[in-house]
Parts: structure tokens; sequence; C-alpha cells
């Protein structure tokens, strides 16, 4: 009976594995890549008088806002939204900088985003002032890097000593005065996963070891 049940939980695994595969398969060949958004990187919002505060995104296509109507011509919406809350809620201005790539990984960000980040921080040392806090955005490609193109050396254990890496090279670039946010951005419901079921499922609790 043991054998039977183990046999049989065993072939039930393996099929669902099998499916979860296929469907993989299928997302991989049939996604096509939004553009990205059109418009200004940086900009300044807020009419109040007070601070000005920066702030910096680095990161993925939600930085450089992927699937945003290219047509407005506004820019990537995620940072000019949270610039925009960000002013609403403390007063003075908000100067945000988008630095993105689309697709970009955690050894990517290093090594083409970082230099950039750093002739920003320049900038604003010239002009008198500082970056007061960078949002990093990353993980999800090299989530998608591991399992969907089988590297399996961009493990969740590197992805965090590279982060890592990434958050000093930061600290180094911008003075410990600067907040590094590193924003939980869950793939529930995400519509490019959400209609195949068991790859949904699966995808979410392979995000968690990213997260």
């Amino acid at each position: 009976m043991l054998r039977r049940a183990s046999r049989m939980a065993g072939v039930a695994a393996g099929g669902l594995g099998a499916l979860v595969g296929c469907q993989a398969a299928w997302v991989r060949a049939a996604f096509v890549l939004p553009p990205d958004a059109s418009g200004p990187t940086r900009g300044i919002v807020g009419e109040r008088p007070g601070e000005t505060r920066n702030i910096v995104f680095l990161g993925d296509s939600l930085v450089t806002g992927v699937g945003c109507e290219p047509t407005r011509g506004e820019g990537p919406t995620l940072p000019r939204a949270v610039a925009h809350e960000l002013s609403a809620r403390m007063g003075g201005e908000v100067s945000w900088l988008a630095l993105g790539e689309t697709g970009a990984d955690i050894l990517s960000l290093s090594e083409r985003l970082l230099p950039s980040l750093a002739a920003e921080a320049e900038r604003c040392r010239q002009e008198g002032g500082q970056i007061d806090a960078v949002v990093i955005v990353c993980g999800l490609n090299d989530m998608k890097s591991c399992f969907l193109f089988c590297q399996p050396h961009l493990n969740p254990v590197a992805f965090a000593s590279n982060l890592r890496r990434v958050i000093r090279a930061v600290r180094e670039l911008t003075g410990e005065q600067c907040a590094v946010l590193l924003p939980g951005v869950s793939v529930d419901g995400v519509p490019r996963f959400e209609p195949f079921w068991p790859l949904s499922a699966f995808i979410t609790a392979v995000a968690q070891m990213w997260d």
C-alpha cells in the first residue's frame, strides 16, 4: 500500500513538474516585452518651499517603466509616483532620477549602472547637495536567469552576496547619510504568470527565496 502510494505521489509530482516546464517554455516563447517608457528620466516635483531632497532609483524594468504608455512621454511611472508621494508627505521639492536597464540582474546593475550613480553623486556634491535616498529594484531577472535560462550559479545565495556588495558600493558613493531602500515587489497576480497554474504557484514560491 505504501509503495503504491509512493509511486502515485512520484507520478503526480513528475506530472506537475512536466506541466510547469511546459508552461514556462510557453510563457518564455510567447512573451513580447513592451517598450520602455518614453520621456524624461529625471525631474523635480513639488512646489512648496523647503528643502530639496534627491532620490535615485536604481534597477530593472520597473525603473525604466516597461509597460507605461509610451505615447504620453512622461517618463517612468514608479520614480515619478514615489517622488510625488514623498513631496506631498514631507513638503518641499523632490528631485528624482531613474537609472535603469530593462532586463538588468544584480551583476549588470553593478557593472553598468553604478558608474552613473557615481556621476550623479558628484553632480549633487558640486551643487552643494547630496543624494538622500537610493531605491534598488532588482531580483526578478536574477530569478529568471537561474530557472528559465538554466543558470544555477545565479542562485539566491549568490544574489544575496552580490546585493550586499552593491549596497556597500552605493554607500561608498553617496555617503552614510543616504538611505538605501530595498522594496519588496510581489509576483502574486502578475498577468504574465497568473493564467498558468501550477506555474504561477511555483513562481511565487521560488520568488520568496530571492525576497
